[in-house]
């Protein structure tokens, strides 16, 4: 018989110490670790990265080749190409891509030749 009660006090001493393990571990997440990822995540910025364009002028000429003006505005990014989206009066659309490296606070002035195959430009895009 007293060898059951022993190994019944054993059991419940390893049970009383595995809890003691799991609430001191707890302690250590909850003092340690959070603060240490809330003081890092609180230097992360999450900004997006912004490019801001504006189109300033746009010359539309009467046998369909136009002028677009571009102004980059101040903000972050490299830009590698620029895609023109033209439409016509029938909502057809057509995409014209140049190779642009425009810096930033600096304007570009776009060429397009008349676009074959294409009725009068209502609008670029």
């Amino acid at each position: 018989m007293r060898k059951r009660g022993k190994k019944a006090q054993a059991n419940i001493f390893v049970v009383i110490l595995l809890v003691l393990i799991a609430l001191v571990a707890i302690g250590i997440i909850w003092n340690v670790v959070i603060p240490l990822l809330e003081e890092k995540g609180a230097e992360t910025v999450l900004d997006p990265i912004t490019t801001n364009l504006q189109i300033t002028e746009v010359v539309l000429f009467e046998l369909g080749s136009s002028i677009i003006t571009v102004n980059r505005q101040a903000g972050q990014g490299d830009i590698n190409e620029l895609r023109f989206v033209f439409h016509d009066e029938e909502e057809n659309r057509h995409v014209e891509a140049r190779d642009s490296s425009i810096k930033e606070l600096a304007t570009e002035i776009f060429y397009f030749s008349p676009i074959s195959n294409f009725g009068k430009i209502k609008r670029p895009m």
